[in-house]
């Protein structure tokens, strides 16, 4: 299904070169230039030859640049269907925008948690340096173990911290 419809874009685009190349012949025949069609009926790319929906290979939805095709119309119809289009795409596009500005709202909230979070564990670790006198039930080898993991792994917070921009 989906290669006949490449088939059939790839032969549309085939007859349009070989008619545009034509016309293009036929305009240098006429006295006074051309007339006017070429501003429309331009020459078609590979890149133009793209539906709606997709981007370019290395673009983004954000960059993404209609090709002229989806701006020319045939008749009174093609008009309001690509104006339909268009609209559509719009929406999208205006979506795609909202969700990008709710996603930073989102990174920004997780940030300000994350910063608490090694705040609230620097501390922590912190306490755990000062409290070993007061484990009574703790066993030696325990008690003298965590002192220097402890000491080891409370700077290692505010260098993370550094690191997401704390």
């Amino acid at each position: 299904m989906v290669s006949s419809v490449i088939n059939n874009i790839d032969e549309a685009a085939t007859r349009y070169r070989k008619l545009h190349d034509d016309l293009m012949v036929l305009a240098g025949a006429i006295e006074g230039g051309k007339p006017g069609w070429d501003r429309q009926l331009r020459e078609l790319s590979a890149m133009d030859v793209w539906p709606l929906e997709e981007t370019l290979p290395g673009e983004t939805k954000g960059r993404q640049a209609m090709s002229w095709i989806w701006h020319v119309h045939r008749h009174e119809t093609d008009a309001k269907e690509t104006a339909e289009a268009l609209r559509i795409e719009w929406c999208k596009t205006r979506a795609r925008a909202h969700r990008w500005h709710e996603e930073v709202i989102l990174l920004e909230e997780e940030m300000k948690r994350v910063k608490v979070f090694f705040a609230w564990e620097g501390r922590t670790w912190l306490a755990h340096t000062h409290c070993i006198d007061l484990w009574v039930n703790v066993p030696t080898w325990l008690a003298t173990g965590i002192v220097p993991v402890s000491k080891r792994g409370r700077p290692q917070k505010p260098k993370v911290s550094n690191v997401v921009g704390m």
